[in-house]
């Protein structure tokens, strides 16, 4: 496999890279796992590659450990989103005609099932969940979630507020307004939605604290640097519970607080640009 670029110079981003799913337990991927490596060691072993960026550090920890010759090649860069005009969450929530004493939890983005937004919409309709959560479900919603959102009892929901809903595509003032009002960022994912996440890198910039599911590189990330409480998508009682003691328990929700705060002061999106402009010779 030779370059695609001949003789001249290149760098390049890998998307969605699956080589460490298997070795990290995210997906069972062993027998596709050698075929990954096989293309991605002819990748790093091009001459004239300068860098491959990827988004994803658990796969830059993978290739470090496996491939250590071509591991100076490979340089991590955060998900290069951008948050601005964020204002005090009482006054976004005021401008949402919330309480301030609602606890928001934002789902944000494609609306679709991966997001395991039936699950979060069954628990938010039960009787033992704490009366102060709202759930605020921006972004465009799939056929699918549509339909769901029409029945009756969701509907119910809805009217009292329970629920609210922007079904459409959302600017960055929009953007803005919704992570200011949020007190919790649901990434509890399943399925297809086991790679990085953009929306948690939004919450990062909001510093809000995280909720996940118990896999994938969000699950990982949370872990790592414990922000926010992770929950069995399948186990109801479990998510009643840590959502009840996270829109209760001042000291249960403030540990997160502080901890995405400090993984807020991490500067990789500005060294991913710098690197960039170095190799283009911007700077020596």
């Amino acid at each position: 496999m030779g370059s695609p670029f001949g003789k001249y110079n290149f760098s390049s981003i890998i998307l969605n890279p699956k080589n460490h799913f298997n070795y990290f337990k995210i997906s069972n991927l062993q027998l596709k796992t050698i075929l990954y490596n096989y293309f991605t060691y002819k990748i790093l072993k091009l001459s004239n590659l300068k860098n491959l960026y990827s988004n994803d550090i658990f796969f830059v920890k993978y290739i470090n450990k496996f491939f250590p010759k071509q591991k100076k090649k490979l340089i991590f860069f955060e998900e290069p989103v951008e948050l601005k005009n964020l204002i005090n969450k009482n006054r976004a929530k005021s401008k949402l005609k919330l309480n301030k004493s609602d606890f928001i939890v934002l789902v944000y983005g494609a609306i679709k099932s991966s997001k395991s937004i039936k699950e979060l919409t069954e628990i938010i309709k039960k009787k033992e969940i704490d009366k102060k959560i709202r759930l605020l479900v921006c972004g465009e919603q799939t056929i699918d979630i549509k339909n769901f959102f029409k029945k009756k009892e969701y509907k119910n929901l809805i009217l009292q507020k329970k629920i609210i809903l922007f079904n459409k595509f959302l600017n960055l003032k929009d953007e803005a307004l919704f992570f200011s009002a949020a007190d919790l960022i649901w990434i509890a994912y399943k399925n297809s939605s086991k790679g990085s996440s953009g929306i948690l890198y939004l919450a990062k910039k909001a510093k809000t604290p995280i909720i996940t599911s118990n896999e994938g590189i969000p699950f990982l990330l949370n872990k790592k640097f414990n922000l926010g409480p992770s929950v069995d998508i399948g186990n109801r009682a479990e998510i009643v519970k840590v959502l009840n003691e996270m829109s209760k328990k001042k000291v249960f929700y403030s540990k997160y607080e502080l901890s995405i705060s400090k993984f807020g002061k991490k500067k990789y999106v500005e060294k991913f640009y710098l690197k960039i402009l170095s190799n283009l010779k911007f700077f020596r």
